[in-house]
């Protein structure tokens, strides 16, 4: 019997390959050209009303700033509701992100994150402040810039229009870009950012300590049809001698605050790991050096001695005990100049 072979539609094609893109987007052109249009309106306003003004601006200076305020004011609110349609053009298509566990050292994670807001900037959400900065500064500028003006001579005061129209312009641009870095969309939520210099600044806390061998950062990358994402990155740092098993994590509360320091270690046939210690407080190097040397102890409790892990924990109790005969001393000079301190003030009472 032959067996007859279907023939798959190009819309059924279609189907297929949009099934696979986690993100579609539709033209934007539209909005874009309702953009355009709308800044050059106020901009030709912002003229108009600047002409009339300096001509008044001596006997009503409040007249020019409220018109100016006004003009400004509305057009904020249609400038965000247009920049954040011309973002949602964008949108999911629910992803089954395949996700997989990688360790990176700070500088590839840099690089990472940089690439990652670069290619995804018309799905992330985040605050720009210098736009944020820009705008309010240019705000300011346009209500303010007339006064300055006006003290110069008639020459320059003839330009004031142009001036405050193009000043207008660049705060719509400049507005513009600041909501779309901050408007969400359906696939927002897929493409989280974050912010390294606090990861990196951990793992680079972790370089310095002794007892440690590699330092980096966690993460778990999501992919699907050529899109990536970045999920729960968080700084570790491998432990010399042990580092397939012994290792310190840095955790991060739901704010993104810190929250503690743990050691764990991996020595059973499943590769369960184990939390060895727990601290909350954070810049206290003994209190993380205690938390690798616990660790090595435990270790070789279990697995027994090796010549290498033996001098790494030396090596740590060393730190430790110079650390803490730093510390002592310190304090106890503390001591005495203070019974010093006590003495003479005593001997001054007398």
């Amino acid at each position: 019997m032959q067996r007859v072979r279907r023939t798959i539609s190009p819309s059924e094609v279609i189907n297929r390959v949009m099934a696979e893109i986690p993100v579609t987007t539709k033209s934007s052109l539209p909005y874009q050209i309702f953009i355009f249009i709308l800044l050059q309106v106020w901009a030709i306003m912002g003229y108009e009303v600047a002409q009339y003004q300096m001509v008044i601006l001596y006997e009503t200076p409040q007249s020019w700033l409220i018109w100016s305020s006004l003009l400004l004011s509305t057009l904020i609110p249609i400038l965000g509701v247009s920049t954040w349609k011309l973002k949602e053009t964008t949108q999911l298509q629910s992803p089954k992100w395949n996700f997989r566990v990688r360790e990176v050292d700070a500088d590839e994670f840099q690089n990472m994150i940089k690439e990652y807001r670069r290619k995804y900037r018309y799905i992330t959400s985040s605050l720009d402040y210098i736009s944020v900065l820009l705008t309010m500064l240019l705000f300011v500028g346009i209500l303010l810039l007339p006064f300055f003006l006006m003290r110069t001579n008639s020459i320059v005061m003839g330009f004031t229009p142009i001036i405050i129209a193009l000043m207008i312009l660049t705060f719509g641009i400049v507005l513009s870009k600041a909501f779309f870095t901050i408007a969400r969309t359906s696939a927002t939520s897929e493409f989280p950012i974050y912010n390294p210099r606090k990861y990196v600044k951990v793992t680079r806390y972790f370089s310095s300590l002794p007892g440690i061998f590699w330092s980096g950062i966690r993460l778990n990358i999501g992919e699907v049809a050529g899109f990536f994402t970045i999920r729960s990155p968080q700084p570790v740092a491998r432990i010399e001698g042990i580092e397939g098993v012994g290792w310190l994590e840095c955790n991060f509360n739901s704010r993104g605050h810190f929250q503690n320091f743990t050691a764990l270690l991996a020595t059973d046939p499943d590769r369960t790991p184990t939390v060895i210690d727990t601290i909350s407080t954070y810049g206290n190097d003994l209190d993380v050096v205690h938390l690798i040397k616990k660790t090595i102890e435990q270790y070789l409790e279990k697995s027994g001695e090796t010549e290498l892990l033996q001098e790494v924990l030396e090596e740590v109790i060393t730190f430790i005990r110079t650390r803490t005969s730093t510390t002592q001393t310190i304090q106890r000079n503390d001591g005495l100049i203070s019974s010093h301190d006590n003495k003479s003030s005593k001997e001054e009472a007398d």
